[in-house]
This record gives C-alpha cells, sequence and structure tokens, in this order.
C-alpha cells in the first residue's frame, strides 16, 4: 500500500510539471507572436510605418477566349512571349464568314438601287393622271349631253381611275421599304463584319503569356481558352496593418515598396493604398491594405515578399 501511494504521488507530481510546462510554453509562443506583429511594423520615420513580409502578386490574369467557333489556322503566341495591347494572338478559319460578308454586301448595293429608283412612282403616276383625266371628259360630256358616255364605260373609267390611284399609293410604299431595306443590308455588313473581326484574337492588355491551350488544327468552340496572360507592368502587394493605424490613410496615400533583397539594383519602388479591409481579424485587430505599383522598369516577379512602407499625410 506505501508503495502504491507512493507512486501515485510520484506520478501526480510529474503531471502537474508537464501541465506547468505546457503553460509556460503556450505563453513563450503568444509572446513570440505579439513579438512578430510588432516586428512586422516597425515605425521607419516620424511620418511613416513598415509593413514587413508583404505578398506581391499579379494585378489582373486574363484567360483569353475564344469568340467565334471554328478550325485554329494560326497561333502567334508561346508560353514566356511578351505582348502588347492588340498583339495578334491567333486566328480561326473565317472562309463562310467572307461569303456572308461578300452576300451582304452585294444585298446592300441591290437595296440602294432600288431606293433610288422612282421609276415605278413616276409610272403609277402617270397612269393615275391620264385616268382622272379620262374620267373627267366622259363626266364633262355627259353633262352637255345627258348619256353620250354609257353608264358602263364611266363605271370602267371609275374603276381605272381607283386602280391606279392604289397601284400609285403601293409604288411609294415599296419605295419607302426599299429605303429601309437599305438600312438593313448595311446592319447585315456590320454583323458580318463583327463575326469575321471575331476570327482575330487578340491580347486584351499587355502582358506576358504563361501557357498556350489551343494548337493550330483544332476545332474550338466558344469561350474556349486559347491562351492566359499575366498583367506585368503593373503588380499589387498586400499585408496586415494594426486597425488604428489604418484609420489614418486613406485610399490613394503612396507608398514605399522597399524590395527584398534587392532586385537589380532597385531598392525601393513607388505606389499606392487602393484598398483598406473594411474587416478587422477578431484575434489581432489587424486589417489587409493592399497598394499597387508601376512595374514597367523593375521588373519585379510576383510570389516575392517585400516591406511597404506607408508614409502618412
Amino acid at each position: 500500500m506505501f508503495k502504491c501511494r507512493g507512486f501515485v504521488g510520484k506520478s501526480s507530481s510529474v503531471g502537474m510539471s508537464v501541465f506547468q510546462l505546457f503553460r509556460i510554453s503556450v505563453g513563450i509562443l503568444l509572446l513570440w507572436g505579439v513579438a512578430d506583429i510588432a516586428r512586422a511594423q516597425t515605425p521607419a520615420s516620424p511620418d511613416g510605418i513598415v509593413i514587413k513580409g508583404a505578398l506581391i502578386s499579379i494585378v489582373q490574369s486574363v484567360e483569353i477566349p475564344v469568340e467565334q467557333a471554328g478550325v485554329i489556322v494560326e497561333v502567334n503566341v508561346k508560353a514566356g512571349q511578351e505582348l502588347k495591347r492588340g498583339d495578334l494572338v491567333a486566328r480561326v478559319k473565317d472562309d463562310s464568314l467572307l461569303l456572308k460578308l461578300s452576300r451582304a454586301r452585294l444585298e446592300h448595293d441591290l437595296a440602294k438601287m432600288a431606293a433610288a429608283s422612282e421609276v415605278d412612282v413616276k409610272y403609277s403616276q402617270k397612269s393615275f393622271d391620264v385616268a382622272v383625266s379620262d374620267l373627267k371628259r366622259s363626266e364633262k360630256a355627259n353633262m352637255r349631253v345627258p348619256n353620250s358616255v354609257p353608264a358602263a364605260k364611266l363605271e370602267k373609267q371609275q374603276l381605272e381611275r381607283d386602280r391606279t390611284e392604289l397601284k400609285l399609293e403601293q409604288a411609294k410604299r415599296d419605295l419607302s421599304i426599299a429605303v429601309y431595306r437599305t438600312q438593313v443590308t448595311s446592319n447585315e455588313i456590320k454583323l458580318a463584319q463583327s463575326e469575321l473581326e471575331k476570327t482575330t484574337i487578340k491580347s486584351p492588355l499587355n502582358g506576358l503569356v504563361v501557357s498556350v491551350e489551343k494548337q493550330v488544327g483544332e476545332w474550338v468552340e466558344l469561350s474556349d481558352v486559347v491562351c492566359n496572360v499575366v498583367r506585368t507592368d503593373r503588380l499589387q502587394i498586400e499585408g496586415p496593418l494594426q486597425a488604428q493605424l489604418a484609420r489614418q490613410i486613406n485610399v490613394g496615400t503612396p507608398v514605399k515598396i522597399r524590395l527584398l533583397p534587392d532586385w537589380i539594383g532597385a531598392k525601393e519602388v513607388e505606389g499606392e493604398i487602393v484598398f483598406i479591409s473594411p474587416v478587422a481579424n477578431p484575434i489581432n485587430s489587424m486589417v489587409q491594405v493592399r497598394a499597387e505599383f508601376d512595374n514597367s522598369t523593375a521588373k519585379v516577379p510576383a510570389g516575392l515578399k517585400a516591406d511597404i512602407v506607408v508614409q502618412f499625410p
């Protein structure tokens, strides 16, 4: 019994030591975390603060799609190639669309000819004038000598007058339709041109090709991705800032990005705040701050870490 109690007593003592050691370890970790936060935001000057270890990332990444289904007949890019906005990326076969455009132009020419011709209107007008004149002569003759013109003939002349009058109205209506037809065929030309332009796929931004998804001879459907392009002339960098300090800055506040290590001799690049998160982390009261900077000269790759020097106004 005595040995058993002694053994239990020793076990309790050992258990207590482990618990105390655990508490001490947690305390050390908490202090370490606080120290990390303090190190992440060290005053760089009387009017600024440094956010250390912020991550540089891409501002814009685009999957360039196909806008017209068909067979790819040309791919003009490869991975690692730099593109300018408007550069040719690829081209889809356009034979049928060229024929469609040619047909639309011919129909437009025919519509313009019909709209410009007033022959039918003039002829119908002349026929109507003659019919009216014949009827009036017959009516005057009957007024001078009753029944000199038979009633049946008068009825025919009246019918001819009405017929030519309707014919004139129809000719005028056809001319108006021809004018509207020119507008319709003009729109058909624009539509055919738009569809033809979609067979030529161009880059919508300045950037770098990171992957090519389609090759010559492949059939592509609408919205299939031809290649992926990322913007490299402008990057963003994001890091945490204490909420109480974030209240002192605004979108547009200038910053300096201190590259670590120095990238091709560029120690710092200038940028500005573009976003301040309205939501703080409930654990450490930090908010995310994002800045953008011009990268056309420094050529910094995304994925590196750098320090953000926030310059308070």
